[in-house]
């Protein structure tokens, strides 16, 4: 895969979610699809939204188009998107703490970011 390929990636796993069933993944995969393409806008080349049963969690493989790889609004729209359909907690900005579900535990782990 070449470099320009790389930085207009992004993908990320949400996994572990307490007592979810492949029907509730999938159910939630959906909606975050549903209402993503939208608020991406003509900025999203390809994407796809996967559930990941035996990790009980949802994948994301997005791939912008070319300009928008530096664009940090998009990580915050997908990361809303995702918080809202399956009820993680977005923390304040200037908070501490890590984003939290209802239940509590923590949610939210990042990889290393995609290159500048």
């Amino acid at each position: 895969m070449d470099d320009d390929i790389m930085t207009r990636t992004l993908c990320v796993e949400f996994t572990e979610f307490p007592d979810a069933d492949e029907a509730w993944l999938e159910e939630k995969a959906r909606a975050i699809g549903e209402v993503l393409v939208p608020r991406l806008g003509g900025k999203l080349e390809w994407g796809q939204v996967v559930v990941l049963p035996d990790r009980k969690g949802i994948g994301l493989a997005l791939l912008f188009y070319p300009g928008f790889e530096h664009d940090l609004g998009l990580a915050e729209t997908v990361m809303k998107v995702v918080f809202e359909k399956t009820g993680i907690e977005f923390p304040k900005r200037g908070g501490k703490g890590k984003a939290k579900r209802k239940d509590g535990l923590p949610c939210v782990g990042l990889g290393p970011r995609f290159p500048p």
